[in-house]
């Protein structure tokens, strides 16, 4: 097994983004962020890998210090080879986070190494939807967001940080939100006033990632999540998508019913990992 950087995420993508399309779903972070990127190229390249099996790519990695390493699934043994290419090279991992049964492997072998542990930051599962099963759920109707909805979408990006327990996003998801309304990726559920949000993002060939989704403690159990995230889908459905996909807290049931009632199911378990 060899590790291979990348020096642009245009060279990464050219590729790699057909290997991770066979997964388009699971590996829609890297994709995404990949795409994120080459659209900007003036913003310092992340590390962007491939774990190569002669001339077979047997997984892929993304690490934008100071952040986690995101890492595709992939055999033990590029597991191994990936670690292996972070400990000899003496570049800092503070964690990993990737499919579960994957990033379990890479820890294991990371403490045989490095000999530290790690504990779990977050563990989700992610969902993709083909097909919307509900109509509107509740009161009110759809709309992107406005510069008049600026302050409070600043001030419930800062909430679901949170609640969510990646306080150390917090700055920057605020601070992308005037961006966020501008392109029109930030939506809202209106009845009388916004009432719950959600954005979408990381757009791959077939795909696009929902996020953020946030209804504040008050305004809950009125169906405004539902029906907004219910509604977005079915835009992106559309504007040409074949699926949406998003992540869940596993720590949050009521999350997850959700979702499924709309139409996502299940496409594999997650897991945040922070070494010690």
């Amino acid at each position: 097994m060899q590790v291979v950087r990348y020096s642009t995420a245009a060279d990464f993508l050219g590729r790699a983004k057909a290997w991770l399309e066979t997964a388009e779903a699971e590996n829609n972070l890297i994709l995404g962020i990949s795409k994120y990127f080459q659209s900007d190229p003036q913003r310092p390249t992340p590390y962007l890998l491939t774990i190569e099996d002669g001339d077979r790519i047997s997984g892929a990695a993304l690490m934008t210090p100071p952040r986690n390493s995101i890492i595709s699934r992939m055999p033990q043994s590029a597991s191994v080879a990936l670690a292996d290419y972070y400990f000899e090279n003496k570049i800092p991992l503070p964690g990993v986070v990737g499919p579960k049964n994957t990033v379990r492997v890479f820890a294991d072998y990371w403490k045989t190494r490095t000999g530290k542990g790690c504990h779990i930051k977050m563990s989700q599962r992610l969902y993709a939807c083909e097909r919307v099963l509900i109509q509107v759920e509740s009161r009110g109707y759809f709309r992107p967001a406005t510069e008049k909805d600026r302050s409070l979408a600043t001030q419930w990006a800062a909430e679901f940080c949170r609640e969510a327990g990646i306080e150390d996003e917090v700055e920057s998801m605020t601070a992308r939100i005037p961006y966020l309304i501008a392109i029109k990726s930030l939506y809202v559920w209106d009845d009388d006033q916004m009432v719950s949000i959600a954005l979408v993002q990381r757009d791959t060939s077939h795909g696009i990632a929902i996020s953020m989704v946030y209804t504040p403690a008050h305004l809950r159990k009125r169906g405004y999540a539902t029906s907004c995230v219910a509604a977005v889908t079915r835009r992106m459905f559309d504007a040409g998508k074949q699926f949406c996909c998003l992540y869940t807290d596993l720590t949050n049931p009521t999350s997850n019913s959700i979702y499924q009632k709309i139409g996502y199911e299940p496409v594999c378990d997650s897991e945040d990992l922070v070494f010690e």
